[in-house]
């Protein structure tokens, strides 16, 4: 498929708006694909993190049990075990990111334009594993260098390189540093648009951080004292109502993006 960028110049209601209407009809498929990717994303990690004995040994300082210089020698004699598993939550984020944000990346894309698309559609990006990861990997990196001079050019670099996984759904057979240069080119004037646009859903992500907080100031000081268990139990918790209720959030501000690469590279 051929790119003909262009300058967007529409507000930003209009993409929101299109949104809106594209996901009238598949809210519960989108809700439920939201769920799965958040909850993919984080809960592994968690449960690793639980089985490592990081919340009983937590539990035990809140309990006054034990002490800094205690956690200290833990960690001493546990390092290659915490390692181990540090190292495999960092493999796992790596090798799942991408992979996932291509896969909701091919679901928002079939919303907007009213294609076929169900909730396994988003695995569809591991039938591109290694493209996914190789976007995910080098793009991350080249954010981080930027953010290095500053805190500016990182949010620059950021949505330059944003619809890279667009492009690569539309031309599957370009490489990956091919992507990265044409999402480059297509941002180009663009990118103060697309910012705007994402600050357009932060009214729709205060509800649910009210209701968060307010959940969780129910929670007693105590309650978490009584050990590693009730301290994981809250962890896992946080991540599932975090799924809950962000997952439309997440859903609209995508279609809302896809819609916007549409506009940006003159492709619907």
């Amino acid at each position: 498929m051929n790119l003909n960028p262009i300058l967007v110049t529409e507000p930003v209601g209009n993409f929101r708006r299109r949104a809106a209407d594209a996901m009238r009809g598949r809210v519960s498929m989108l809700y439920l694909v939201g769920l799965i990717y958040i909850s993919c994303l984080t809960i592994p990690t968690a449960v690793i993190e639980g089985l490592n004995g990081t919340f009983n040994k937590l539990a035990e300082v809140m309990q006054g049990i034990s002490t800094t210089m205690d956690v200290q020698k833990w960690y001493a004699e546990n390092a290659d075990a915490l390692q181990a598993t540090s190292n495999f939550s960092a493999l796992y984020g790596i090798l799942v990111t991408g992979t996932f944000a291509l896969g909701l990346t091919i679901v928002h894309l079939a919303v907007i334009r009213r294609q076929e698309a169900t909730s396994l559609s988003l695995f569809d990006g591991f039938a591109q594993l290694p493209k996914a990861v190789a976007i995910y990997v080098l793009t991350r990196i080249m954010i981080f260098l930027w953010t290095l001079l500053f805190v500016v050019p990182g949010v620059i670099a950021y949505y330059r390189y944003s619809l890279v996984y667009y492009i690569v759904i539309d031309n599957p057979q370009i490489g990956t540093l091919q992507a990265i240069r044409m999402s480059g080119d297509l941002m180009r004037g663009n990118k103060m648009k697309r910012f705007v646009l994402d600050l357009s859903f932060i009214p729709w992500c205060i509800p649910p951080v009210v209701i968060i907080v307010t959940i969780l100031s129910f929670f007693s000081p105590s309650a978490l004292e009584s050990g590693g268990n009730a301290l994981f139990a809250l962890y896992m918790f946080i991540y599932v109502l975090v799924a809950v209720l962000f997952s439309f959030v997440l859903n609209y501000r995508g279609v809302a993006a896809a819609d916007f690469y549409q506009k940006v590279g003159n492709t619907d």
